[in-house]
């Protein structure tokens, strides 16, 4: 994977140690205190299969919040706004879950009337009750202007 964030790249050597020789690592090998150096980008998304796959919010950035004008910890990501956003990302979610490994995703965006590049990585995490599925997925998304600005 080729980054264009540094703390991305961070993000997924922690993964890759807190998986070791397992498939993933679990929810409780994740501690919160050792993500600081990306804290208000990570994301945290539940897996919910009942009745079909669905994708909700655990945790939500702060700073996600601020780049993308919505609080979103505890909805789902079929309620991302626009609609077709919400479509892409559910999709990609899919991808990750079908994949069962660490997933990066680079697009350019408009949002609020200018264009942004956008770097999304997925990180699965086992269920604690069967380590080999996937539960929910970790990850960080950073932006950054494409005109240059801040």
């Amino acid at each position: 994977m080729e980054f264009l964030h540094p703390q991305l790249e961070r993000l997924l050597a922690y993964w890759e140690a807190k998986r070791g020789a397992r498939r993933f690592p679990l929810r409780r090998d994740i501690d919160p205190l050792d993500l600081a150096f990306a804290l208000g980008h990570v994301l945290l998304v539940d897996v919910e299969r009942e009745p079909a796959i669905r994708f909700r919010y655990r945790l939500w950035g702060v700073d996600l919040t601020r780049d993308y004008g919505q609080e979103m910890t505890g909805r789902y990501v079929d309620q991302l706004n626009p609609p077709a956003f919400a479509a892409r990302v559910q999709q990609q979610y899919l991808q990750a879950l079908e994949a069962a490994a660490p997933q990066l995703h680079k697009f350019d965006d408009v949002i609020d009337g200018r264009w942004f590049t956008h770097e999304r990585l997925l990180l699965p995490l086992g269920r604690e009750d069967a380590p080999e599925a996937i539960g929910m997925i970790m990850g960080a998304i950073y932006r950054r202007p494409l005109d240059g600005q801040n």
